[in-house]
């Protein structure tokens, strides 16, 4: 018989001890949902971000690219400022699971010498572009980084951009459960209204949206 792929998938993520990798959160955090944006920072997007998740006293992760840092490092001050957890995700953001452990530890090494720059620390917390590999899991240990993926997709990228935001809202406010680690991107225009719809919703089912990240840290 043949296991469907995601199946697999989640086989192998389960069988990762969460000291290593985390794709949903710990179960201290049984009323809790995280949001984690990846791809930035943006000039014109991350702003009104930062607006939406300080109206909802929501703290997320930033999984932000050096090269993007570099093209807008007040936008990055800005994501520091407000209190919110940064995370590597390379510095060219590399449009395919990489397979070389030298490939992946450079584009880590990279981006994290700029964000060290500029908050005098680097970050614990990794997110590999477009999925796991070996060599991406033996260059993570070898840093000393905690890979944090995630439990449910935010649907402005992927298999359901095309969906209209209503339908990703209701799609999102049906599914998302407790524990679940939320995958955004703060680089997609759609991302705002998604959290204009999807925010108050989950406040009103007394979802948490600040977990603790003492529980999340390696």
């Amino acid at each position: 018989m043949a296991f469907p792929r995601a199946n697999i998938k989640n086989f192998i993520k389960n069988a990762i001890p969460d000291s290593l990798l985390m794709h949903r959160l710990p179960s201290s955090e049984k009323k809790s949902v995280l949001l984690t944006f990846d791809d930035g920072p943006d000039p014109e997007n991350t702003p009104l971000i930062l607006d939406r998740l300080g109206t909802y006293d929501c703290q997320a992760i930033f999984f932000v690219v050096g090269k993007r840092i570099e093209a807008a490092p007040d936008i990055f001050d800005m994501v520091v400022s407000r209190g919110h957890i940064i995370g590597n995700h390379t510095y060219n953001h590399p449009n395919r699971i990489m397979t070389s452990i030298s490939e992946f530890r450079n584009e880590i090494l990279q981006c994290d010498q700029i964000i060290k720059e500029r908050t005098g620390r680097s970050p614990q917390l990794v997110r590999p572009p477009l999925g796991l590999s070996p060599a991406i899991l033996f260059a993570s240990l070898l840093q000393k980084l905690k890979i944090v993926l995630w439990s449910i997709e935010g649907g402005e990228w992927g298999v359901h951009k095309y969906d209209d935001t209503s339908k990703i809202i209701e799609r999102l406010n049906k599914n998302l459960c407790p524990q679940d680690i939320l995958l955004l991107h703060d680089d997609n225009c759609r991302t705002i209204d998604i959290l204009d719809g999807l925010l108050p919703l989950l406040q009103q089912k007394g979802i948490n949206l600040s977990p603790k990240f003492s529980n999340i840290m390696p």
